[in-house]
């Protein structure tokens, strides 16, 4: 009897080791990044800014770069919502060669590349399985968290910036001169736990509704109304589109622990009371800062007349503002803290919209809105897809929440500093959750190493029991 030896299985090639192998954790590095202060802190006009987060940008760009040279697979890059950030940059380069200072637009050009498309793509082609989604939405809470504590200790302490004669104002890292930020990265880390609270088994389900809780006091202390309004409506759409029958649930939940929230704070401060409390007054009876803000605007509409197509450049608002400003604008924004007090000069009209708009145009607005809506409209057709019960539906329901949330805050704020390059990481993010119904999701390396090994284990069987 002739017994015939089973064939060897085929070899397999080397994992590729370190940062090549798996590029998103220098995706979450470049998110933890995002933390360290701007050692720069200018108030005016700088030809080129430089963040930490900037480096990190800038070795995962170069990574992938590395990792594509050596054969890493380019599909994702074939969908047509592409065109969209290519389109944007076309757009910045047209506003460049009008602008009035073209050295400093094209300086501003390479930063605008970086947030719209480099960075991106980047992302896109760095995560490819579910443990590198879990990484990166990780990375985004520990920031969110860290910055968070941070605040609700400045506001305790009064180490916080100034807000109405008093520094309680909590800012976390970013310092006076972004008090946004923490606000921006506490709202999309509590957006990442509601999706993992809506999304995951019972056990995560608790401690992520727990992190959601947590947030909100730190978010209450930032003392920014458009964040609070922004995070309240993203959350109201991710609730929405999981159920009527569960909104109703959560969203009482979710007011009582706004109530609470405002309970706490209210106990130890009205200030937080107060500027909640404001923001239905912000139409009838503005504020001198909300009509600062609407000053702003009109300044804004005014420059884009200037250049309707093209618009006047990027950088370029400062250098139009005050020829084209209302008389009752002020002269610039007071910058406060414990120990110093400075004034900050108006270099946006703090909406990015109308920032675009004035700056490049029509073209410039139109390509951002174009690329938005289509990433809008994708997320919205996936909405019926059958649930995975993975990691994937976590990043679906937390990139519409994104996507909501960003709409609301650039319409009363700008994209700067570090938390832009959070920005960029998030689009890169919110482009392949568009792909997963086109485009799976790998399952995680290890589980493709054990079903290899259970693949090969089941043909040694098959191969024994037909010798036998």
């Amino acid at each position: 009897m002739v017994v015939l030896a089973p064939e060897a299985p085929p070899p397999v090639a080397a994992p590729r080791r370190g940062l090549l192998r798996r590029p998103s954790l220098l995706v979450a590095l470049t998110v933890l990044l995002v933390a360290v202060p701007d050692a720069q802190h200018a108030t005016g006009v700088r030809l080129a800014s430089v963040t930490a987060a900037d480096l990190g940008a800038v070795l995962l760009v170069g990574a992938v770069g590395l990792s594509v040279l050596g054969g890493r697979d380019l599909g994702p890059l074939r969908d047509k919502m592409l065109i969209g950030p290519v389109a944007m940059l076309v757009a910045a380069i047209v506003s460049t060669w009008w602008s009035t200072d073209p050295v400093l637009s094209l300086v501003a050009v390479s930063r605008y590349a970086e947030i719209f498309c480099l960075v991106p793509v980047a992302v896109l082609l760095a995560v490819r399985d579910r443990t590198d989604v879990a990484i990166v939405l990780g990375a985004l809470v520990v920031l969110g968290a860290g910055e968070g504590a941070l605040g609700v200790f400045q506001s305790a302490t009064g180490t916080g910036a100034g807000y109405q004669g008093q520094t309680i104002r909590a800012i976390g890292t970013f310092g006076v001169t972004d008090v946004l930020a923490m606000a921006t990265v506490v709202s999309c880390a509590q957006l990442v736990l509601l999706g993992v609270a809506l999304r995951s088994g019972s056990r995560r389900r608790v401690w992520a509704a727990v992190g959601v809780l947590a947030l909100t006091l730190p978010l209450l202390l930032s003392l920014s109304r458009g964040a609070l309004l922004a995070t309240i409506v993203a959350a109201g759409v991710m609730v929405l589109s999981t159920g009527l029958l569960r909104a109703l649930g959560v969203g009482l939940v979710l007011a009582a622990v706004l109530v609470l929230g405002l309970s706490v704070t209210g106990g130890l401060d009205q200030t937080v009371v107060q500027r909640v409390a404001s923001i239905g007054d912000s139409a009838a009876q503005p504020d001198s800062s909300v009509q600062d803000r609407y000053n702003l605007w009109s300044t804004a509409i005014s420059i884009w007349h200037v250049s309707p197509v093209t618009g006047v450049g990027i950088k370029q608002f400062p250098a139009y503002r005050d020829s084209h400003a209302p008389l009752g604008l002020s002269s610039g924004s007071e910058l406060q803290t414990a120990t110093s007090y400075e004034r900050g000069e108006l270099l946006s009209p703090h909406n990015e919209y109308l920032l675009l708009l004035s700056e490049q145009g029509v073209i410039g607005l139109g390509s951002y809105l174009l690329f938005v809506l289509v990433l809008v409209a994708r997320h919205l057709s996936m909405l019926g897809d059958r649930p995975r019960g993975d990691v994937r539906d976590v990043l679906r329901l937390v990139s519409l929440g994104w996507l909501v949330w960003y709409a609301v805050h650039l319409s009363y704020g700008d994209l700067s500093g570090g938390t832009a390059v959070m920005y960029s990481v998030l689009l890169g993010l919110m482009l392949r959750s568009a792909q997963t119904g086109r485009l799976p999701l790998a399952p995680a390396e290890h589980e493709g190493h054990r079903g290899e090994q259970h693949a090969q284990r089941d043909a040694r069987g098959d191969v024994d029991h037909r010798v036998g």
